[in-house]
C-alpha cells in the first residue's frame, strides 16, 4: 500500500514562512509481496515557491535558505518490496533541486500576508501529484497482479546421452555389408 502525505504546518503570527511536510511511504500489505514495478515521472508548477533549508524549525522572511523550487519533479523508477519512506524532503519534493542529500533538510512555503494566509493553491497541486502517483501506483499493482504463474519447464541435455543417440542415429542410415570370415 502507498500513502502520500503533504502538511502545511502552522506559523506564528508575523512575517513567518509555513513548514512543509511530506513524505511517500510504502506500507507492509498485499501490494508489497507482489513487488510492483513503480514508474512515476512527472513534473507539476507550483504556484509560488517552496524554500528549502537546512535545520531551521521556523523560517524568517529575509533567512537565508540553501535553495528554491518552483517545481515538483517526481522520477520514480524502481521495485517495491518491503516496506520504507522517504526522509529526504527534497528528494520526495524536487531530486534535481541540490546535489546535498542533507539529514535535516526542512522545506517552507513563501510568506502570504492576511489574518488566514490562503495556501489553498499549493493544496491543489498537492492533491493533483498525489491523485496522480496513486493512479500509477495502482496501474504498478494491477501489471504485477496480471503477471501468472507458469509452470516447470525442464530443458535438459546432458554430454553422454546426446552422443549416443547421434551413434545410433549414423547406424541406421548407414548401408550394412556382410563380410565372410574364413
Amino acid at each position: 500500500m502507498l500513502k502520500v502525505q503533504f502538511k502545511i504546518m502552522p506559523k506564528p503570527r508575523g512575517n513567518f514562512m509555513p513548514r512543509l511536510e511530506a513524505f511517500r511511504q510504502y506500507i507492509e500489505s498485499v501490494d508489497l509481496t507482489l513487488n510492483p514495478r513503480f514508474t512515476f515521472r512527472k513534473e507539476y508548477k507550483l504556484p509560488g515557491r517552496i524554500y528549502l533549508c537546512r535545520g531551521k524549525e521556523e523560517l524568517k522572511c529575509g533567512d537565508n535558505v540553501c535553495t528554491l523550487i518552483t517545481t515538483l519533479q517526481f522520477e520514480i523508477d524502481c521495485y517495491i518490496t518491503q516496506p520504507a519512506q522517504t526522509s529526504n524532503i527534497k528528494a520526495f519534493l524536487n531530486n534535481r533541486a541540490c546535489g546535498s542529500t542533507c539529514t535535516n533538510c526542512r522545506a517552507f512555503l513563501e510568506w502570504r500576508p492576511g489574518a488566514k494566509p490562503d495556501y489553498s493553491d499549493f493544496v491543489a497541486v498537492f492533491e493533483l501529484a498525489s491523485q496522480d502517483m496513486m493512479e500509477a501506483w495502482q496501474k504498478a499493482v494491477a501489471d504485477a497482479m496480471n503477471s501468472g504463474e507458469n509452470d516447470e519447464v525442464d530443458i535438459v541435455f546432458a554430454s553422454d546421452s546426446y552422443k549416443q543417440v547421434r551413434v545410433e542415429e549414423e547406424l541406421k542410415t548407414k548401408p550394412t555389408r556382410k563380410l565372410k570370415v574364413f
